[in-house]
């Protein structure tokens, strides 16, 4: 092995393994050498063996005064040697276990976010749907004809109800001649479970223009007018009583989210009803509540069955007299997703999504 020596700092040595003779010659230059200096010098060979790649550096590697160094501070070189060691197959087993475990809280924070995006984005989704409707029935009661000889009709049959209404509403027009500022406005849930609005342009005059209620005979003066809607010029688009189910070309989707629609009327006297006063029109109605269920786009992929969904949704209407609302009823219905999947007949997680609307439109009759 080449000699290895230590330069000025402190003195040198040098070492032969040949004949297995060790000797040193200090070598000074300055003060005396100090037992810490010492130390340091061990240290520096030690690394300095280490780095060489000996095959087995033993102690018989190293001169007198460093194998003494040993014994100082908690031996260095063995310390020094130690240093450049690798883990231990139970370290590295620990850290495989901690990081596992690690990954796996991250995954389920991550599908918990998810979970709750979803279905938030799902609860949105209704809502918007909701707000449409609500906000395009605002428009259509505020500018509603509330006259007492203007005809209007309010259907009361089981399910979901009809509603059909003169409004100073956007129609559409077949012609842009002699175009009045009125339109027939209706609201339905057609065959596809969705919401339709009918707008139907009205002209000033003519066949096809405003429709007033008329007496059954020239005589009755003093009986309640009937209603010329379904069995006048509008009877192909309102249809006849009690279904309704006209056909028009004006009927529009406006919300296929809405499967259920009830209302009632709010009384001035604070009561509520389905039917108006005889020869009152809307002048003892203070508002027109609307109640609606919806179920958002997602789950309405999943809830392939749409027949059964109005008749999943029950009410009665001698609840008005206790004012026990459709909302009440149906939110009722719905708090239990497994039994009101089972009587409409759609997946438990469809069900489950189904939110309750309801609102009060002020009439402001004089």
């Amino acid at each position: 092995m080449k000699d290895l020596s230590i330069g000025r700092i402190s003195g040198s040595w040098k070492s032969k393994r040949s004949g297995g003779e060790a000797a040193t010659t200090p070598r000074h230059s300055g003060a005396a050498t100090t037992g810490a200096q010492r130390d340091r010098i061990a240290g520096i060979v030690a690394t300095a063996l280490c780095r060489r790649a000996l095959p087995d550096p033993s102690e018989a590697c190293f001169p007198p005064n460093i194998l003494a160094a040993k014994n100082v501070s908690g031996s260095i070189i063995q310390r020094t040697l130690l240093r450049f060691s690798g883990f231990t197959i139970l370290e590295l087993l620990v850290a495989m276990a901690v990081l596992a475990m690690l990954v796996l809280m991250v995954a389920q924070l991550v599908k918990s976010g998810s979970a709750v995006i979803a279905g938030s984005r799902k609860n949105l989704g209704a809502d918007a749907q909701a707000r449409e409707v609500f906000s395009r029935f605002a428009l259509d009661v505020a500018q509603m004809a509330k006259r007492p000889d203007v005809d209007a009709v309010f259907s009361d049959q089981a399910g979901n109800k009809k509603m059909f209404f003169f409004s100073e509403a956007p129609g559409f027009a077949s012609s842009t001649t002699n175009l009045g500022t009125l339109s027939l406005v209706g609201y339905r849930v057609g065959t596809n479970a969705g919401l339709e609005r009918l707008g139907k342009g009205l002209p000033w005059s003519g066949t096809n223009s405003v429709t007033f209620l008329t007496y059954s005979g020239p005589g009755a003066t003093n009986a309640t007018p009937e209603s010329t809607l379904p069995g006048g010029a509008w009877s192909t688009a309102v249809g006849a009583a009690p279904d309704y189910n006209g056909s028009d070309a004006d009927y529009h989707l406006l919300a296929d989210g809405v499967f259920r629609v009830e209302y009632c009327f709010l009384k001035k006297d604070g009561t509520y009803t389905l039917a108006r006063s005889a020869g009152q029109g809307f002048r003892d109605v203070a508002a027109i509540v609307l109640s609606l269920a919806v179920l958002d786009g997602d789950s309405r992929k999943i809830a392939t069955v749409t027949s059964n969904l109005a008749t999943a949704l029950p009410f009665d209407v001698s609840n008005l007299t206790n004012k026990v609302l459709p909302a009440e009823i149906w939110q009722n219905k719905i708090n239990n997703s497994a039994t009101f999947a089972a009587a409409a007949g759609i997946p438990q997680a469809a069900a489950s999504k189904v939110r309750i609307y309801q609102r009060a439109f002020p009439l402001n009759s004089p």
